[in-house]
């Protein structure tokens, strides 16, 4: 990961973005809260014409 997103991740973007973690993996985390993922797609999207894209997922997961 580049040491902008490191910063962003780690000073303010959490709080700016719903919790979200620029360097989550979030299939992981998903994965290891003992949830099975059923159906995934992967896209990537930018909230601002301004800011770039980063990954995002949309997933059906079902506990296991």
């Amino acid at each position: 990961m580049d040491t902008a997103r490191e910063i962003a991740d780690t000073n303010f973007w959490p709080r700016v973005a719903g919790g979200c973690h620029l360097a989550r993996d979030t299939t992981t985390a998903i994965e290891r809260a003992r949830f099975q993922i059923e159906t995934i797609e992967r896209f990537r999207y930018s909230p601002a014409p301004f800011l770039p894209d980063d990954p995002h997922i949309l997933d059906i997961a079902r506990r296991n």
